[in-house]
């Protein structure tokens, strides 16, 4: 099973507010591990490869002199993720030299949960590298979804369904046997976290299903127990066929 929990590794928590925002993180579905400000910098490095962080979050507060600029520079060019600056104040010149050394983001302190989780979401979603690419059609035998069309198709036929619908069918046959939690469900068809309601993602998996699924022998949304759903064959890949076979692109 794959956990698609996002990883943050925040850099400098100092004080008690840092941890409150941890803690919000935490509750809008990531998963985040914390480390100390060091001038090793090789050391956190090798904690982001090692943990294949998805965002970093680097606080100057918690760094000495122009350490936090530093470590910005080293590993911008050295790791694949996402990076959110965390600027001591609100500073033009400084928000611009940040983003011109590759931060994706920069916050000013004290932080503000909500436009941290709201920034890193978007850092995200811009990271993603198929989600919703509006070129894609995937065709399996009997299923053809185009999002650029918003248009779905179940053994020739032309299925009807809210624009949301067709996203999340889009999103879990991309990538069939991948399960996702309704948290990241939500956050990346709905662009909110679980707090509004996983309830949502339950109703629409269920008006999916008595749309496309009553005919199909071969693929189905199954649900995994206490965790989410994932776009599956029935009776598992036919024999010598692989997901690109079967996704006809």
């Amino acid at each position: 099973m794959e956990n698609q929990r996002q990883l943050i590794l925040f850099v400098g928590a100092v004080n008690d507010a840092d941890r409150d925002v941890l803690d919000r993180l935490t509750e809008a579905g990531y998963d985040v591990m914390t480390t100390e400000f060091t001038n090793d910098f090789e050391s956190i490095y090798s904690e982001v490869c090692e943990k294949n962080v998805d965002v970093i979050v680097i606080n100057e507060v918690a760094t000495e002199c122009c350490g936090g600029y530093n470590l910005l520079k080293f590993v911008t060019n050295r790791v694949d993720c996402g990076i959110v600056f965390v600027g001591r104040t609100q500073d033009i010149v400084k928000e611009v030299l940040v983003l011109e050394l590759g931060a994706d983001d920069y916050v000013s302190y004290p932080i503000h949960s909500g436009v941290l989780i709201a920034r890193i979401r978007n850092i995200l979603k811009r990271r993603m590298p198929k989600l919703f690419k509006k070129d894609e059609e995937i065709r399996y035998p009997g299923l053809v979804v185009n999002l650029s069309q918003y248009r779905a198709e179940i053994d020739g036929e032309v299925i009807k369904m809210p624009p949301k619908e067709l996203e999340l069918l889009y999103l879990l046959a991309s990538n069939p046997n991948t399960v996702y939690t309704r948290e990241k469900l939500l956050d990346m068809v709905w662009g909110y976290d679980f707090d509004v309601g996983s309830r949502t993602v339950d109703v629409h998996i269920k008006r999916l299903r008595d749309k496309i699924e009553k005919d199909s022998n071969v693929w189905q949304i199954a649900t995994v127990w206490s965790v989410g759903y994932r776009f599956e064959f029935k009776n598992g890949y036919p024999e010598n066929k692989t997901n690109a076979d079967l996704m006809q692109n």
